[in-house]
């Protein structure tokens, strides 16, 4: 029965190659082998004007944030424009932009609106956004496309309804969420109450270090992986049963972590 699920999952997700998915009521191509492509890069440097959230949200395209040093927020673009008649393809890259606000200390970076058919034009906006030192509030998501976090501290709030999240050496409390794909965090520190989950796809965790918390860990259909790095951990308890299993343990003594697959394993070693 497990088996069947994960292999009915995984042909769906594969699926996506060939089919369309609905990102705001619309149709969105996703990895389309259309006849053209276009390309444009441009930089934006936002003033932050003191603030120190960022909230971006973007429809189709790759997510990558960092801190740098720099006094702006500096955002390097790099937009894909794909589809079956040229002049659509040319007229939506020439199109093409992001959004950006600085409002009651958030710099916002979203998608333009649509200006044409995504039956016929597939537009992607990848992201690389350096942040000053200053910024502990993340709001992240996107529609379709794979999103990276590495050396930040904050409170993270991050969605990929299709695409992977990464997070590497990540200080806070974390609220993430993947509806297909898979969460790799590499040794994160969590000081707060922090809940991850997937519902199709794997959660792979390594700690760094944990303070007094809460770790909620949730995937629908994939396997749960802690990797504590010698951090001690106690099992409170344990069930499962044919396709799934939920554990609670206690990390560093002062951690407590549950873990739920529904379809799927869960494990913490050290």
């Amino acid at each position: 029965m497990k088996n069947f699920i994960l292999a009915s999952t995984v042909l769906a997700v594969m699926a996506l190659s060939s089919c369309s998915v609905k990102v705001n009521g619309n149709d969105i191509q996703v990895n389309s082998d259309w006849k053209f492509k276009q390309t444009k890069s441009e930089t934006l440097n936002i003033e932050p004007e003191k603030a120190t959230k960022l909230d971006v949200n973007i429809d189709v395209g790759k997510i990558s944030v960092e801190y740098g040093d720099t006094k702006n927020v500096d955002v390097d673009v790099k937009f894909t424009s794909n589809g079956v008649n040229e002049d659509k393809v040319s007229a939506a890259i020439e199109n093409a932009k992001i959004i950006t606000e600085v409002k009651n200390k958030t710099v916002y970076i979203k998608s333009a609106e649509k200006d044409f058919d995504t039956r016929f034009v597939n537009l992607t906006a990848d992201l690389e956004i350096m942040l000053p030192r200053e910024f502990s509030d993340f709001n992240i998501e996107s529609d379709v496309g794979d999103i990276h976090l590495n050396k930040l501290k904050g409170s993270f709030d991050v969605t990929a309804d299709v695409g992977n999240v990464k997070l590497d050496s990540l200080v806070g409390d974390f609220k993430i969420d993947a509806d297909v794909g898979n969460i790799d965090c590499n040794n994160l520190t969590i000081n707060g109450n922090s809940e991850i989950n997937a519902d199709v796809g794997n959660i792979d965790i390594s700690l760094e270090s944990v303070d007094e918390c809460n770790l909620q860990l949730v995937a629908d259909v994939g396997d749960i992986d802690v990797d504590t790095q010698g951090l001690d951990f106690e099992e409170k308890s344990e069930s499962k049963d044919y396709v799934g299993k939920k554990q609670e343990v206690v990390i560093d003594g002062k951690c407590n972590v549950t873990l739920k697959a529904d379809v799927g394993s869960v494990k913490v070693n050290k």
